[in-house]
């Protein structure tokens, strides 16, 4: 394994630990929004509205984590020597 492909892989697993964690930051949120309206604190369409803004924080998080786990995995492919440089 060479230290630059092993740092890129580090760097990637990084980034996907980060975001993993953005994720699950923004699903408590959602939870805290959706407690605060069954209180009735909160409106539908406020809920709506946060739920709709949470939702597509979280796919453009989970799209860009899918993205770097690909990354990660053709990384250890080429390391491999499966795939040529």
């Amino acid at each position: 394994m060479t230290q630059a492909s092993s740092w890129f892989i580090r760097r990637m697993e990084r980034g996907v630990a980060k975001r993993e964690k953005k994720i699950a930051k923004l699903r408590e949120k959602m939870a805290t929004a959706e407690s605060k309206h069954a209180q009735g604190k909160m409106t539908r369409a406020k809920l709506e509205k946060k739920k709709q803004h949470y939702e597509a924080n979280i796919r453009a998080l989970s799209a860009k984590v899918n993205t770097y786990r690909g990354a990660i995995g053709k990384e250890r492919r080429r390391i491999e020597g499966k795939i040529p440089e």
